[in-house]
């Protein structure tokens, strides 16, 4: 049965982060970004392939199942964890980035390539840097870059970001946004995320991680003594 408070969730996930070796704080933003921390998400939804913790897309189970996400359990917050952490520490190894401590700025781009994919981060950064508009087929014909960050343009900052002149319809509205007013966009809404998230859940962050730097302690001196009680077992070597 699934977890029943938010809370074990938010543990679930911790665990799972530290021992992947994921910036903790990073696993649980993500995961209250995308599903409010409900690993139920989208379970009897029909009308959307993508379900779980993360939001795992339906049409990608090839693709998880490289980082050991089983379908039938992907409503399974701890199964669900695990597989993420792997699959986002292979989006941060091309990224640059490491899992390990994340930065607001490179936490908004992990995410986004969780997001948009790889590609589409890549080439929004690229254009933000240079100060240039993007390239709607940069990651080839069957995307179009413009249309995806206008639709995920955070909801609460979309207003501003009308224009008539130029653009692509979103929701009977013509709306255009630069790359960098985008990731800017997505590091602030990232940021906030996070913040309430440390807020929330840093005893969690700091429980865990003494439990589990505890238990390696522990295994580690047992492995010694099971060490040097089969080396006292074997006697003196030979003269």
């Amino acid at each position: 049965p699934p977890p029943k408070s938010k809370k074990l969730v938010a543990e679930i996930i911790v665990e799972e982060a530290i021992k992947a070796g994921v910036y903790p704080y990073f696993a649980v933003t993500v995961a209250r970004v995308e599903s409010n921390l409900d690993p139920l998400s989208n379970k009897d939804n029909e009308k959307t392939q993508f379900k779980g913790l993360y939001q795992f897309g339906g049409r990608y189970k090839d693709e998880w199942a490289k980082y050991g996400l089983e379908w039938d359990k992907v409503h399974d917050a701890r199964h669900a964890a695990a597989a993420f952490m792997k699959a986002i520490k292979s989006k941060a190894r091309s990224l640059g980035i490491s899992p390990k401590i994340i930065s607001d700025a490179e936490g908004a781009k992990l995410y986004l390539s969780w997001q948009q994919g790889g590609c589409a981060i890549r080439e929004i950064s690229k254009a933000a840097d240079k100060g240039e508009d993007i390239n709607p087929r940069a990651c080839g014909t069957r995307s179009n870059l413009l249309y995806n960050m206008v639709n995920n343009i955070p909801r609460d900052s979309r207003k501003p970001f009308v224009n008539d002149q130029k653009g692509i319809m979103n929701r009977g509205q013509k709306m255009f946004i630069t790359p960098k007013q985008y990731l800017d966009l997505w590091t602030e809404k990232y940021r906030r995320f996070n913040k309430r998230i440390q807020s929330r859940y840093g005893y969690i962050v700091t429980k865990k991680s003494a439990e589990l730097e505890n238990k390696s302690e522990r295994e580690k001196e047992a492995r010694a003594r099971a060490t040097s009680t089969a080396i006292a077992r074997a006697g003196p070597p030979p003269a």
